[in-house]
């Protein structure tokens, strides 16, 4: 269990290095800066807009505050991140791929905020930490961005957005 903490920490966010060097001067930074921000932009304007007009459940047995009105809110804000990334020197993506890349990436935050969810609810943990009060600790944090910056990294990687750099 040791072994895979470390693991699934220190090699998923490996890949945002990755991305760090693959723009030259600071856009590397600013590229993940601006990857990490979609993670925030999915996660707050779910919460705002799902506290505020959410009424159908997400998945109710593993995160019962989650609806599919916030869900919905922070797709479309991780989408408009993305979009954000066409604008960064080095980045060779169209709109529409950004489109694409930034739901998919969005799908996969959400889905690492669950599987998260489900791990901590199997442990007896319902926070993971009081680093955060009101946030469920630092986990419930990175939960999401653990999974966006893998599949973000490969996605602009291997959709040939920005260089492969070793």
């Amino acid at each position: 269990i040791s072994l895979f903490g470390a693991v699934y920490t220190g090699f998923v966010m490996s890949t945002a290095m990755m991305l760090r060097a693959s723009l030259p001067d600071y856009w590397g930074g600013v590229l993940v800066l601006v990857l990490f921000a979609s993670v925030w932009a999915n996660d707050a304007c779910a919460y705002l807009v799902g506290s505020a007009i959410g009424k159908h459940k997400l998945a109710p047995h593993i995160s019962p505050k989650k609806s599919w009105e916030g869900f919905i809110a922070g797709l479309l804000c991780a989408m408009g991140c993305w979009c954000v990334l066409t604008l960064i020197p080095g980045v060779e993506m169209s709109l529409p791929l950004a489109l694409a890349f930034g739901f998919l990436n969005g799908l996969s935050g959400v889905l690492g905020d669950l599987v998260e969810s489900r791990i901590k609810r199997n442990s007896g943990f319902k926070d993971s930490g009081t680093i955060m009060p009101g946030h469920g600790g630092l986990l419930d944090r990175c939960d999401s961005q653990f999974l966006v910056t893998l599949t973000g990294s490969l996605m602009l990687i291997l959709g040939g957005c920005v260089p492969y750099v070793w």
